[in-house]
């Protein structure tokens, strides 16, 4: 079933001044290096001569999604950054990332987002980004009909790109209910207009991300016992190959925070298969450097614009058919559940590099 966005007056005319852009030049979009692995292991060597501290997921306060939920906006003047960069990083690996950002897809994907604040930023953000994006949503499995209309509902699914497909689960969620959170650490929080959407979550083993993912946990309960949709990507990172020049990207180990939630009483836990993976450079970049590795998502995500996001909807899971397994065995279970809707191999499961530094 293909289920097409809307195109009212606003989507048609932010859809026109997207198609009134120029096109970078080839020149600016040649800066990229991710079939040239020799480059690459150059420019791993200097990340690793300038590490400093390990990347963990950056997001903002409770306190500032809190408010942007009660609708407090943020200072209209307060920048918008699109990047992955952050302050804990040296200045020479802050510097790389957003140059390799910005010749990648960062600054035309920055254009769109200030052409729709220039127009009034009108309308669900989800929405909106999948028509300037001209993501075209192509749904398989279970008909949205026949989802649950009543109670929570959990959306899990794999993580294939990294912003595409948090995109189209978070429009996938907001065609099912009102009320909308995904649980994420991406560049998203740094878009005001997505802060009310969104519950920070961090994988982390340290004290503060126990007390983050706590507090996360029980926002998102809270929603969903009040009949609400919950997103997660459970594997918390990109699905990636275990070989540099593996045909085949692999989803992560599947948290256990995710076995919580699924368990909150009257919740439907709906199962998505997002169809495919990064591309080459990507993989290859995984494989040299964490920094080089984030830094490239905002080429994944210019060369998917136009493209179809195929997603297979598995039919809902409810409490019971859950709480016969034991705790350990839910996220992987899920995640089983998941990965076979799109004739994936559960057991293909990606592990770190040990020389990646994070």
């Amino acid at each position: 079933m293909r289920a097409w966005l809307s195109t009212g007056p606003s989507a048609r005319r932010l859809a026109g001044r997207c198609s009134t852009q120029p096109r970078p030049s080839n020149r600016s979009t040649a800066c990229i290096v991710p079939h040239r692995p020799r480059i690459l292991r150059h420019v791993a060597q200097l990340l690793h001569r300038h590490a400093i501290t390990p990347l963990r997921s950056r997001v903002f306060q409770m306190a500032d999604i809190a408010a942007a939920q009660r609708g407090i906006r943020h200072d209209q003047t307060e920048p918008v950054r699109f990047s992955y960069a952050h302050d804990g990083q040296s200045p020479f690996r802050r510097w790389l990332i957003t140059s390799i950002e910005r010749a990648s897809g960062s600054r035309h994907l920055k254009r769109l987002y200030d052409d729709w604040v220039a127009a009034g930023a009108e309308g669900n953000p989800f929405d909106v980004a999948m028509n300037l994006l001209q993501f075209r949503p192509d749904l398989h499995g279970t008909p949205l009909p026949a989802l649950p209309r009543e109670g929570g509902l959990l959306l899990v699914a794999n993580h294939p790109f990294g912003i595409a497909d948090g995109l189209a689960l978070g429009w996938l969620a907001t065609q099912l209910r009102d009320q909308v959170q995904i649980l994420t650490h991406s560049l998203l929080c740094a878009v005001p207009e997505f802060r009310p959407y969104l519950l920070p979550v961090d994988f982390g083993e340290t004290p503060q991300a126990r007390r983050t993912s706590a507090a996360t946990r029980r926002t998102a309960a809270d929603l969903l016992r009040s009949g609400g949709a919950v997103v997660i990507f459970p594997g918390g990172s990109v699905a990636t190959s275990n070989r540099p020049f593996s045909r085949s990207a692999a989803e992560l180990p599947w948290h256990p925070f995710v076995a919580r939630l699924a368990l909150t009483p009257e919740t439907s836990v709906i199962p998505i298969h997002v169809h495919g993976q990064n591309s080459l450079g990507f993989q290859l970049a995984s494989h040299v450097s964490y920094p080089l590795r984030i830094a490239m998502l905002f080429h994944e995500t210019r060369r998917r614009i136009g493209s179809d996001i195929r997603m297979t909807i598995g039919a809902p899971m409810g409490p019971s058919e859950l709480e016969v397994l034991p705790r350990p065995d839910i996220a992987t279970a899920l995640r089983s559940r998941c990965l076979t809707l799109g004739d994936a191999d559960p057991e293909d499961t990606f592990h770190w590099p040990r020389h990646i530094r994070w």
